[in-house]
């Protein structure tokens, strides 16, 4: 039987090597990873025979000693270039040479996907809503600065009047006319995102653009499966990892429901996300993004002293003050890596991004080959319908409109009204059936909860059995604790009565007992006492009867001589009453069982 898979969502994180994936419920008791998945991509070079080892599209086999050039001095640009230009230049423009050229379909991942959409089947779960994320290789981040003045209509003689622009919001057609005048390849405006930065020094409103590559993997590959006619996946997001990283900062920075504050502490926070392909490291002020660069010569398998150096370098550049909160993520030797940081940020927080997942509920096995999976898992929890955390996380979504599945809408007429309203009576006629049925199975199932497991699965004669031989055995207890109590009826009353009488002596000062006569339902004492009302007393105490009382002096000592009976109680032992209450119980038990076996329905 299949699971209810509604609220089920498939975390995909591809990258150039691997494609990771998590599947999340979202059930009553919280958040559940069902599965995490893993497929590795094949390299679209890996079909290429006459290409040799270190030889890249586009360069002939020749010239690949050549691929490189070192160049020292200020011969081949001005002083105006970025430090460390050939690290970080390539983010603010556009794509690479050889991604242009590559062929889309080496890009796709079909096998991959349709291979872990199969295993959610198999695992029941059918058809989860699919949220993807990009790798930062995959998506250009340019940083855009909107000019003070806002360009107007132009005047008389031709030239444009410009107008202050105020504080109010930049919109987004004017910052998609700044990225075309900065950005040298491809952009799609429908999939553009832009999120807000820290302002500059002077005021300047700044904003970091996302532009995906025409030809993503994400995108190829969903095109070749809406070509192929077959089942399509139902896709609902395409993110990638700096507005994921930023929301899961966020999430671990925010106060917990236990502290008063309502708002995310101020100071600097570090990102910094190590991965085979290259190095991501964010800077945040507060909880807004101040800037982003993406160490493509820096991967996760360098020394973690040498990344810690390299962000250092990187903090000076931008002049970043002190940081009060360092957020690590790395594909290799993470936790070497969170010592490196703790050793050079010694007054900073520092932990794994993995923890904004743990507040979520959806940490997972936090094993070190878990780093892809972090980007999976936050993709997917913007799909939960969870106000919790929703507001924390940029709305971005680089997916094409035309690749988002919808219902099949069908032309309104009449006749499918009345096909509609007929569909509905019917499916309203076998569910009100179906839970009628269910409601009688579930009320069988809580009467045979109420017996032990073995009941349920043996056969009436065996159990019918079973009950005979168990009530020949209580009614044979029975009798012999009838003929148990016949025995011991009165065979300790005189034990009973001598501790008694011994006990009642002892409190009762000036009294002692010379004669113990016993009859048969009482016990006839003859004693002396030095006063009268120490017989009286002693009397009362044992609820004897005094039969004789006389006075005499003992050396001038006066003595009160008494004969007096006192009555036996017959009764059971103790041991008696324990065994009768057993037995009833016993009983009790075999009848009730009886009853039941004979109320439980035949199972065949």
């Amino acid at each position: 039987m299949k699971k209810n898979n509604n609220n089920s969502v498939l975390g995909v994180m591809v990258n150039s090597r691997a494609v990771h994936a998590v599947l999340l419920q979202d059930g009553p008791e919280g958040l559940l990873m069902v599965r995490r998945l893993a497929r590795q991509r094949t390299s679209r070079f890996a079909a290429e025979p006459s290409m040799a080892a270190g030889t890249m599209p586009g360069l002939e086999a020749d010239n690949a000693a050549d691929d490189f050039t070192l160049q020292i001095g200020d011969s081949g640009g001005g002083g105006g270039e970025m430090f460390l230009s050939s690290e970080f230049g390539g983010l603010s423009g556009g794509f690479g040479e050889a991604e242009h050229e590559a062929n889309p379909a080496d890009a796709a991942f079909t096998l991959e996907l349709d291979d872990l959409l199969a295993e959610c089947r198999d695992a029941g779960y059918a058809d989860p809503t699919v949220a993807f994320c990009l790798d930062t290789t995959d998506v250009a981040h340019v940083e855009l600065r909107v000019p003070v003045m806002k360009a107007g209509k132009p005047g008389a003689n031709g030239a444009s009047k410009d107008k202050p622009r105020g504080n109010g919001p930049v919109e987004r057609a004017e910052l998609l006319t700044l990225l075309a005048s900065q950005f040298q390849g491809e952009v799609d405006q429908e999939r553009t995102a832009f999120l807000p930065m820290t302002a500059a020094e002077d005021g300047t409103a700044r904003f970091l653009a996302l532009v995906p590559q025409p030809n993503d993997p994400v995108t190829t590959t969903l095109r070749q499966l809406r070509e192929q006619q077959g089942t399509f996946p139902t896709v609902r997001l395409l993110d990638t990892e700096v507005p994921l990283y930023l929301g899961l900062t966020r999430v671990a920075l925010r106060p917990g429901e236990e502290e008063e504050a309502e708002v995310l502490p101020e100071g600097n926070t570090l990102i910094v996300r190590s991965g085979p392909e290259d190095t991501l490291v964010m800077f945040l002020r507060g909880d807004t993004l101040q800037y982003c660069e993406c160490l493509r010569s820096l991967t996760s398998y360098e020394a973690p002293e040498t990344i810690c150096s390299r962000v250092l370098l990187l903090q000076d550049e931008y002049g970043i003050g002190e940081v009060q909160h360092v957020r690590l993520l790395s594909y290799e030797k993470e936790k070497d890596l969170i010592e490196s940081f703790r050793m050079f940020f010694p007054d900073a927080e520092v932990a794994t991004l993995r923890e904004g997942l743990e507040r979520l509920g959806a940490g997972g096995s936090g094993e070190p080959d878990d780093g892809a999976r972090v980007p999976a898992v936050a993709a997917a929890l913007r799909l939960i319908d969870d106000g919790r955390y929703q507001d924390l996380f940029e709305d971005v979504n680089l997916l094409p409109k035309k690749l988002v599945r919808r219902p099949l809408r069908m032309p309104f007429s009449w006749k499918n009204l009345l096909v509609g309203a007929l569909a509905l009576l019917i499916v309203a006629f076998f569910a009100y059936q179906y839970l009628g049925v269910q409601r009688e199975i579930d009320q069988v199932n809580d009467e045979l909860r109420k017996y032990p497991p073995i009941l349920a699965h043996e056969e009436p004669q065996a159990l019918q059995a079973r009950i005979d031989s168990l009530q020949g055995i209580v009614n044979r207890y029975v009798h012999a604790l009838d003929v148990l109590d016949t025995l011991l009826l009165g065979s300790d009353q005189w034990s009973r009565a001598l501790e008694t009488t011994s006990r009642e002596v002892s409190s009762v000062a000036g009294l002692w007992i010379e004669d113990w006569d016993p009859k048969t339902n009482y016990i006839r004492i003859t004693g002396n006492a030095t006063a009268r009302d120490r017989v009286v007393q002693f009397a009362s105490r044992t609820d004897a009867n005094i039969e004789s009382l006389s006075f005499s002096e003992i050396r001038e000592w006066p003595v009160y001589s008494f004969v007096m009976s006192i009555p036996l109680a017959v009764e059971l032992p103790e041991a008696a009453h324990y065994l009768r209450a057993k037995a009833t119980e016993a009983r009790q038990a075999e009848a009730a069982a009886a009853a039941a076996a004979e109320d439980a329905p035949v199972q065949n």
